[in-house]
């Protein structure tokens, strides 16, 4: 699994060499802690992190 840099989103493919979120290609394999998110609309932690999609988020991405 990577980690984008820039949004956070994890990729669980590891053949994908671009982050579905946000299109960039900074993947990184160091990261900590994952937030599944369902509901982003209702969801305080993806208020807090500024997540404006579901899926699954690293909450820190090194």
């Amino acid at each position: 699994m990577r980690a984008c840099r820039h949004c956070r989103k994890i990729e669980t493919d590891k053949k994908v060499n671009q982050c579905a979120g946000c299109q960039s290609h900074d993947l990184s394999e160091d990261f900590s802690g994952i937030v599944v998110v369902i509901d982003y609309e209702k969801s305080t932690i993806a208020q807090k992190m500024g997540i404006t999609a579901n899926g699954k988020y690293a909450v820190k991405v090194r």
